[in-house]
């Protein structure tokens, strides 16, 4: 995707990426960011297009920790002095980043978890809280895809909605996309149905004035994962990585290191929402955790 600066509204701006970042006019002369972009390069554009147009970036309001979204806060805060702000426990994860990957992994993590696409650069942050926020600007939690993720709303009626959901494109491609807490959200869903905007903007789908679809589209990407996890351990009950590769297979996986434990991680998500659902549970099998149907 070409790397774009895109009007919405007279205050509002988008940078079009791979990773979509808000941008909000306060006045003639100063900006403030949503999220930071996926790197420092991505920084380094964000910047030299807010001094072509004569601005100042004055602060940075993080809508979680995901390395994809911290990127360039290092970078912007180190150029420009700005604050930054992440949500409450997310900011704890923004220094340390190697938290992330560890988390992924469950242990200490391996190098291959340590890239820029999973471990941004440290950037110590603020609280985020409405009283930080510019005048007009709205916050709102976005459980579900991180452990605090929120989204917020412009006085121009525009939502920018982080990760929580991905455009059709991607779900085609990455089926099994990462959540933390499944009831949570499905429950964000449900909560952003109920949402009329003039503009909704997340960071992995096409900007729209209208989200219904796409809120369903993704929807009915967790059942279809949370359907064929308990279809799998009807078949036969399954330790982890037996389990593990069989989603890999129905869904057209490619297993590599990394892969095992990101995607790997999702479904161990997937399996307690399950287990709490009472639709599956486990026993132990000479020293084996095995997991079965109900």
């Amino acid at each position: 995707m070409e790397f774009e600066f895109r009007q919405v509204t007279n205050k509002t701006y988008y940078f079009n990426d791979t990773n979509r970042v808000l941008l909000y006019k306060l006045d003639d002369n100063n900006v403030v960011l949503f999220d930071s972009g996926k790197n420092t390069h991505a920084g380094k554009k964000i910047l030299n297009i807010i001094r072509e147009n004569g601005w100042t970036l004055k602060a940075i309001y993080l809508s979680h920790s995901h390395a994809d979204h911290m990127g360039g806060a290092a970078y912007l805060k180190a150029e420009t002095g700005c604050e930054v702000y992440a949500p409450e426990f997310e900011r704890h994860l923004t220094i340390p980043t190697i938290i992330e990957p560890g988390f992924m992994y469950g242990g200490f993590p391996p190098k291959e978890m340590c890239l820029p696409f999973l471990c941004a650069e440290p950037c110590p942050s603020k609280l985020l809280t409405d009283s930080v926020l510019p005048p007009g600007i709205e916050m709102f939690p976005l459980p579900g895809h991180t452990f605090n993720m929120y989204g917020f709303k412009t006085d121009e009626d525009i939502y920018f909605l982080a990760d929580a959901y991905v455009g059709s494109e991607i779900l085609s491609k990455h089926p099994v996309t990462f959540l933390y807490d499944v009831e949570k959200y499905l429950e964000t869903l449900d909560m952003l149905e109920l949402k009329s905007g003039k503009y909704f903007i997340a960071a992995h789908a096409n900007p729209s004035n209208s989200i219904l679809r796409v809120l369903s589209k993704n929807r009915e990407n967790v059942l279809e994962v949370l359907d064929t996890i308990v279809s799998i351990l009807k078949e036969d009950d399954c330790n982890y990585d037996q389990l593990l590769a069989k989603v890999f297979t129905h869904f057209h996986l490619i297993m590599n290191f990394i892969q095992h434990y990101l995607v790997g991680c999702i479904i161990k998500s997937y399996l307690m929402y399950l287990r709490n659902e009472g639709l599956v549970s486990t026993k132990v099998v000479e020293n084996q955790l095995l997991w079965y149907s109900l």
